[in-house]
């Protein structure tokens, strides 16, 4: 969606709804990328952004290194999401079905492996399980009333 939906959704939208994969532009120039201005917005709408592990959208160096998306990367922009959106901003996107290139890890099964990075980098429990299913499973609720 263009930036304009976007805005467009922010205004109109009477409850919460989700970018279901999306990234921060700051730290991956992508056009399908959140500005640091919808994330605050969104956020403060009590929207969520599921994380998307489609290469080009988490690293701009993803080209250099054989089009492949590693946790790291994950982790690094989901400490920025948090960072700009608050630890109720960020779910997980994944796509793993949706994309041509690789991941560091295959299918749902490294999630594991994402959630022992996330707290190799301090993320605390409570945020681990908000990024993992509890932001999601509020809006859900939220939504479906």
């Amino acid at each position: 969606m263009s930036d304009a939906g976007i805005y467009d959704i922010i205004d109109m939208s009477k409850r919460p709804f989700v970018a279901s994969h999306s990234n921060a532009r700051a730290v991956c120039n992508h056009a399908r990328n959140l500005t640091d201005d919808m994330i605050k917005k969104m956020a403060d709408k009590g929207c969520i952004s599921g994380l998307n592990f489609y290469p080009e959208f988490l690293s701009t160096d993803f080209s250099k290194r054989e089009r492949k998306a590693y946790i790291n990367d994950a982790v690094e922009m989901l400490k920025y999401m948090v960072k700009v959106g608050g630890s109720e901003f960020v779910a997980l996107g994944s796509d793993y079905d949706g994309f041509d290139d690789t991941l560091e890890w295959k299918d749902a099964s490294g999630t594991k492996d994402l959630i022992d990075a996330m707290e190799k980098e301090g993320f605390g429990h409570s945020l681990i399980e908000n990024i993992t299913y509890k932001n999601a499973l509020r809006v859900i609720k939220e939504v479906v009333k």
